[in-house]
């Protein structure tokens, strides 16, 4: 596993604060089948009215082969308001190395610009891992 497979963010602004904001993929662009495990770091808050609110997706584990993509979260707009990031392992499924990496999903929101991707052609926000550790769990 030469690089790890690519966070993508798409901007598909909802109705309301409630509304999914922002859908989130993996895409392999590895030349080795890639298990993955995702999780949201956040929090929980309670809005105005005492409701508990958690934030983030719900875990998310699947493999992907060379140039496959699936959706692995989403964002909803209030969301925004907070910490909003993944923590993801990634397993190589033929040699069993294993690649743990966080994501920051509000890195540069404030200035996004597209970029261009062959899976969205209206492009993208591609998220670098913000820390990344190699070895067993």
């Amino acid at each position: 596993m030469d690089d790890l497979p690519i966070v993508l963010t798409l901007h598909a602004p909802g109705t309301d604060a409630g509304a999914v904001d922002t859908e989130v993929y993996c895409i392999n662009v590895t030349r080795e089948a890639v298990r993955i495990a995702v999780s949201s770091t956040g929090f929980s808050a309670i809005d105005d009215e005492g409701t508990l609110l958690h934030h983030g997706s719900a875990p998310v584990e699947l493999t992907l082969a060379p140039g496959e993509a699936a959706r692995i979260g989403d964002v909803v707009a209030w969301e925004w308001d907070g910490a909003v990031g993944l923590f993801v392992i990634f397993t190589d499924v033929e040699s069993g190395r294993v690649r743990r990496a966080t994501y920051n999903l509000r890195h540069g929101i404030d200035h996004r610009n597209a970029q261009p991707h062959t899976f969205d052609a209206k492009g993208g926000y591609i998220t670098p891992p913000s820390l990344m550790q190699t070895g067993p769990l």
